[in-house]
């Protein structure tokens, strides 16, 4: 199926690994040029050079999405390389595991919800301000932000997280509304857990019978593929989905559900 996008340029947060390295891989696949940001730089590199292996335009940047002037260098170097942006996938994200009670965390450190917050949810408000520029300049665009099921649900753990996460939904909102009228989409979608290599490592540490019980929140019964999120993700930056605009989809199987 000819998603319409060959050509476009896309930034992509937090793609060194995971679902960002996927969404990576299948809009390169697409005829897509794709910059791909992380702080870690030798795993975005091995990402940007598979993908040009098998014929893709790709380029790695070093970019900390909490630091404004960070993300608008990011954002003028995929401009340099490739033209002018039209497609942000904003992926980055920071989630401390075991998931501590809100009242056990800190602000401050490199874990602290001060920084959560930065990354989580921060860093879409950068990125969108430098990217979303380029896509009003050409009255086409799309923006797609990464949050969490748990984060429209509620959790006992994780409240850093999560809360942070839940922010983007009302900022998806306010952008799908305030860039409509220059053909720039906005949409979030919202995984459950999902085996992503981190996951998977996680879940093989795990007694057999707390996974039994997470495994009994999903209506499926399973967990969710890698695969999955990206397959959205890339029907949403598509032309097919050209009218979709100001909503958040989840993918987790049944986790979270709403009329």
């Amino acid at each position: 199926m000819d998603l319409g996008i060959a050509g476009k340029v896309a930034v992509i947060t937090g793609a060194s690994l995971g679902m960002g390295r996927i969404v990576a891989g299948m809009l390169a696949d697409e005829g897509v040029s794709v910059a791909i940001s992380d702080i870690k730089d030798d795993a975005g590199e091995r990402v940007a050079s598979e993908i040009r292996d098998r014929g893709g335009k790709a380029a790695y940047f070093h970019c900390d999405v909490a630091d404004f002037d960070s993300t608008a260098k990011f954002v003028a170097d995929a401009r340099r390389e490739f033209g002018p942006v039209g497609i942000l996938v904003n992926v980055a994200s920071l989630y401390v595991q075991p998931s501590p009670r809100f009242m056990d965390t800190r602000p401050d450190g490199p874990t602290g919800w001060r920084r959560i917050i930065e990354v989580c949810l921060l860093g879409a408000y950068n990125m969108t301000y430098h990217a979303a520029r380029d896509m009003i300049e050409q009255k086409w665009g799309r923006l797609v932000y990464f949050a969490s099921d748990g984060a429209r649900s509620g959790e006992p753990d994780g409240g850093d997280h999560y809360g942070a996460k839940s922010g983007l939904l009302g900022f998806n909102m306010c952008m799908a509304r305030e860039l409509a009228r220059h053909n720039i989409t906005a949409n979030v979608v919202s995984p459950g857990f999902t085996l992503t290599e981190h996951n998977v490592e996680l879940v093989k540490k795990l007694p057999p019978d707390v996974v039994e019980k997470m495994l009994r929140r999903y209506p499926m019964r399973k967990f969710g593929d890698p695969i999955e999120v990206p397959n959205l993700v890339s029907f949403l930056v598509s032309e097919k989905a050209r009218y979709l605009t100001g909503q958040t989809i989840s993918v987790s199987g049944g986790y979270f559900m709403s009329s």
